[in-house]
């Protein structure tokens, strides 16, 4: 009986601690005015941007030269290159983890990826994606003290010849176990895939239906499955949109 009471004054005592520990948090948002999660790059205090040679980028990293950053004075308003870009999933991680040792002096290795976002212009055949959205994150403790999440982002736009970063260090943790994170080494369907599955299963129509005047975005992060968009240029409203299994690629919806 004894054992029983003990067992039942841990569990309402773990509750309590939970419930307390919310209510922080919550309290943290509102008295601080603390955003929880990163949006774009305006959620980042600490910016900035590198021009790129998109046609030769991809080759140089492969040799190991990341000498492949150089200042810019402003970002590009209109593409530098005329041809179309499209990079794949793997091509972007891979332009990320260089800038993030060529801003930092240190891989990616020990970050978890919060959320991946591409873009392409709709055309006849869509195999990559011509603008790369990346963000990582690793749990740390503030300066006050408290457990916090660290957060960083890159804006990788090939057809600009640009590529933007962004460093924070004051994201909230979300009790109890943080920010969800996106398992690259379970993942089984790339961006790629996604975009071709959407493809075959209603995206192709819903492109063709407006002469592929669009753009089609492709999203995946700890907390959502592979979901991909169409939007009509014409109207900017969503023409189609489809959720995707990021394990085995089955259509949920």
């Amino acid at each position: 009986m004894n054992k029983k009471r003990k067992i039942i004054a841990t569990s309402a005592v773990l509750v309590t601690l939970l419930i307390a520990s919310r209510i922080v948090y919550v309290y943290d948002l509102l008295t601080e005015n603390v955003q929880e999660y990163p949006y774009g790059a305006t959620d980042f205090g600490d910016r900035g941007g590198y021009s790129i040679n998109s046609e030769t980028i991809l080759s140089s990293l492969e040799d190991g030269n990341a000498n492949v950053f150089t200042p810019e004075m402003a970002t590009p308003s209109v593409p530098i290159f005329e041809e179309p870009i499209s990079w794949s999933q793997a091509d972007y991680l891979k332009i990320a983890d260089a800038l993030n040792e060529f801003v930092w002096n240190e891989p990616l290795d020990d970050w978890k990826l919060f959320s991946m976002d591409f873009i392409t212009a709709c055309h006849d055949d869509p195999r990559g994606f011509g603008l790369g959205d990346l963000y990582f994150f690793k749990t740390i403790f503030h300066k006050n003290g408290k457990l916090g999440e660290t957060g960083r982002g890159y804006l990788i736009s090939p057809q600009y010849g640009d590529v933007e970063w962004g460093g924070r260090q004051n994201f909230p943790y979300p009790f109890p176990s943080g920010w969800k994170s996106v398992d690259l080494e379970k993942v089984k369907i790339t961006a790629e895939d996604a975009l071709r599955i959407a493809d075959e299963n209603g995206g192709r129509k819903s492109r063709m239906s407006v002469q592929n005047q669009c753009k089609i975005n492709v999203s995946l992060s700890g907390y959502t499955n592979w979901e991909v968009y169409i939007y009509s240029y014409k109207t900017g409203n969503s023409i189609f949109r489809m959720v995707i299994d990021p394990y085995t690629g089955k259509v949920i919806k």
